[in-house]
């Protein structure tokens, strides 16, 4: 009788406790990727600067960008199809091993095919983290903390950015021989942290193809805002070294003031987000904020000063996150967590699918359009966007559950 009685109440309590247990470890898995993730833009940035100084050449320093951001495309697919079908918290720790190995081959070359070729290792690592980390958090953590879940995200995202803005600044400045040293013990740190962890069984689900073609039909108007506005916003970030160097004509203390704007902003908007996040659902939220960032662009386009450039970098990180954040928990909250790798992989892919597209235009129309033009005339276009987004992120923030299974 007593055992009959008590068995009920030590399942529930060995669920909560499986649970607690489990939630601490993602946190756990979420500093780890945050690490890897600040590794991985501590050598973008450190390269793009050392090639544009060493070889005084656009082309060759936005390669870097264009390569990370097609390794992201690149692996978007597979990822999606593996993450669904293994445990997430291990496909995630293996790639960290294998980042780890990716910078130690630097100790030993650092010629430009080894930097391109590390770099794009690098980038699909770092993506399948990233995604490993969303469908671990979809399988551990209750449907109520999506918006928890949205805002660890922007704001590992800004935390990485800034941290690996300041760390390459300090290593291009006074420490440059300790750069695959710092690389790999973030690595290592990370590696540490993101330790695996079993999914309970009951949520280890098949996916079934029709259900991951329907959810996908119902976010492709959302899927073509975002790529738009990543083929746009990619020129600040691949004309970065070219806007200080060559333009402004100043070093890389101006370098790392210019490119930590954008992350300060997303790391302080994801904290703003995460308090206010059920009042960003809203479509003239969206308008005002795609409208202000295109604003924002042509400023820069015609600024020749910092005082200017970085305030409106911090501004636009700002506003993203006003965009990222919501839309990132709507999708949270209507996928089904059975086919959460596989859709988020399909939309990261589309969301990421214009950004190296776009770059290797802007490189190539560099040698005939000044780096300036190209940007006002990216931040021109972005300022039309504000009106077709209104009535696509209306539809899209009016989306529920039942309307995906």
């Amino acid at each position: 009788m007593i055992r009959a009685t008590r068995h009920p109440k030590t399942s529930d309590h060995s669920l909560r406790h499986f649970k607690g247990v489990t939630e601490k470890r993602l946190y756990l898995v979420w500093l780890g990727i945050t690490l890897c993730r600040t590794s991985s833009f501590v050598f973008n940035l450190y390269f793009m600067w050392v090639i544009v100084v060493k070889y005084d050449s656009i082309f060759l320093s936005t390669l870097v960008p264009t390569i990370s951001l097609l390794g992201y495309v690149i692996i978007s697919l597979p990822e999606g199809f593996i993450l669904d079908r293994f445990n997430s918290s291990y496909v995630g720790f293996i790639s960290t091993i294998l980042l780890l190995f990716a910078y130690v081959t630097l100790l030993f070359s650092r010629t430009l095919e080894t930097i391109y070729t590390v770099d794009i290792i690098s980038s699909i690592l770092t993506a399948i983290l990233f995604d490993a980390f969303i469908k671990s958090s979809k399988e551990i953590m209750d449907d109520s903390k999506n918006s928890t879940v949205s805002a660890l995200n922007q704001l590992g995202s800004g935390l990485s950015n800034v941290l690996g803005i300041i760390m390459a600044g300090i290593i291009l400045i006074s420490a440059r021989e300790y750069l695959v040293y710092v690389l790999i013990s973030l690595t290592l740190i990370g590696l540490l942290s993101g330790k695996p962890f079993e999914i309970r069984k009951d949520r280890e689900k098949r996916p079934r193809k029709g259900e991951v073609r329907h959810a996908i039909k119902m976010l492709v108007p959302i899927m073509f805002l975002a790529l738009l506005l990543n083929g746009l916003f990619v020129s600040l970030m691949i004309f970065g070294p070219t806007i200080i160097y060559i333009i402004l004509k100043k070093g890389s203390n101006s370098f790392t003031l210019f490119e930590i704007g954008i992350p300060l902003g997303t790391l302080v908007g994801g904290i703003i987000a995460a308090e206010i996040e059920r009042k960003l659902e809203r479509a003239d939220v969206m308008f005002f904020s795609i409208l202000i960032m295109g604003i924002l662009l042509i400023l820069i386009s015609i600024s020749r000063t910092l005082l200017i450039d970085v305030p409106a970098m911090f501004f636009i990180g700002l506003f993203t996150s006003f965009i990222e954040v919501p839309a990132f928990t709507v999708i949270l909250k209507v996928i089904p967590r059975e086919i959460i790798g596989e859709v988020d992989a399909i939309v990261f892919l589309v969301f990421t699918a214009s950004a190296p597209f776009m770059a290797v235009i802007f490189t190539l129309l560099t040698p005939f359009i000044a780096v300036t033009t190209i940007l006002l005339y990216a931040g021109i276009f972005a300022c039309i966007i504000p009106v077709p987004s209104y009535f696509i992120s209306k539809n899209f923030l009016k989306l529920r559950p039942e309307e995906f299974l």
